[in-house]
């Protein structure tokens, strides 16, 4: 006899999901399965794959992958492909065989990377996922050797999902609560050791906002430059690069090229001269590199002039960013989404910006 099995998951957005699984108590998904629709509705992923795309069902639409793949290179051993198959059981069980509040997607990707974690302790001793969860000697290994702080917090809850799952398709039972004072003695020690830091001086808190807005300044500057030269040597493999570089290049393509012009020849002097400042080596890889400190320098202005938190700043759409006339003045207001105080419900919200903060938004959106 087959059993409908609904989706027990807060896609957040309300994305359409396959509603139902027909599944036999002690039978498994079919590798044809499918997980994960597009927009067209076809199928974007299916229980057999690697991978997991599942970016339909996440906040603002962002990638959103499942990875399943726990070697390296392409030659995996059994265990290792039966291992992958048991984590993508157990990503499976939490949307269909667990009972309780729906779980929100992005506690499943967190609970996913733990897996992985296990995942990988399970193929260092040969064993398999159900052999540690159901063997406290086993998962007190775990702990004591390859679990990072940030997974000690989460691996109780992976465990109370684990046995709120339904044992007969698990086919294993999770260690009791009473077998793993262990981990919470853990948990303890390392929150103890991972206070929070105090609060910096004023005098130095100025130093790094004052330090932060030269940088924004310095980038208004150069940014358009920097930008387009970026742009032009990413279309153009043998732009920007040294002599010797573009000599490799032509031999690969067995064709011969005019040299192309170096970074120097590309910006400006004065650029150049702050390119130079800030780089032993000029190549176009310290270009991207000034590319993400420029968007790091960016998003701590943009925290530090509105209270938003970091992983609020990663969801800021790209029109986040209004500027309102009250009573005479100009006030800026950023337009995004939080779950603080909303049980991990995401909800609009905005905030409080000055000058600099609009700035910075402005300077990111290019």
């Amino acid at each position: 006899m087959k059993n409908k099995l609904y989706p027990n998951i807060d896609f957040e957005i309300g994305a359409d999901f396959q509603v139902i699984c027909n599944l036999q108590n002690d039978s498994r998904p079919d590798d044809d399965f499918v997980m994960s629709r597009g927009r067209d509705g076809k199928a974007a992923s299916r229980f057999g794959d690697i991978v997991w795309d599942f970016s339909i069902y996440s906040l603002e639409n962002r990638a959103l992958n499942f990875y399943f793949k726990l070697w390296d290179g392409d030659n995996p051993t059994e265990n290792q492909l039966k291992l992958s198959r048991e984590v993508r059981f157990l990503v499976f069980a939490f949307i269909y065989m667990r009972k309780g509040r729906p779980m929100k997607i992005s506690t499943l990707a967190t609970m996913n990377s733990v897996l992985q974690l296990i995942a990988g302790f399970a193929d260092r001793i040969e064993a398999s996922l159900s052999d540690v969860f159901s063997n406290a000697r086993l998962l007190r290994k775990f702990v004591n050797s390859m679990c990072p702080g940030w997974a000690l917090q989460f691996l109780g809850g992976l465990l109370r999902n684990i046995r709120c799952c339904r044992t007969g398709w698990l086919g294993f039972s999770v260690v009791g609560y009473k077998d793993t004072a262990f981990l919470r003695l853990a948990i303890k020690k390392w929150r103890e050791k991972n206070n929070q830091h105090p609060p910096m001086p004023t005098r130095v808190y100025s130093l790094v906002l004052v330090s932060l807005i030269r940088e924004m300044v310095e980038w208004d500057v150069i940014g358009d430059e920097i930008l387009r030269v970026a742009l032009e040597c990413a279309k153009n493999p043998a732009l920007g690069r040294s002599p010797a570089h573009q000599y490799k290049i032509s031999r690969k393509m067995s064709e011969q090229k005019p040299q192309e012009e170096d970074l120097k020849g590309l910006l400006t002097a004065s650029t150049f001269d702050v390119f130079r400042r800030r780089y032993r080596c000029l190549s176009v890889g310290s270009l991207s590199a000034m590319l993400g400190e420029a968007q790091m320098v960016l998003r701590m202005v943009i925290q530090a002039f509105s209270g938003i938190r970091i992983g609020e700043v990663n969801l800021l759409h790209y029109n986040c960013i209004e500027k309102i006339q009250v009573r005479g003045g100009i006030h800026y207001i950023i337009n995004g989404r939080t779950t603080k105080f909303s049980g991990g419900e995401s909800k609009k919200a905005k905030w409080v910006t000055n000058e600099s903060g609009y700035r910075a938004i402005t300077l990111a959106k290019k």
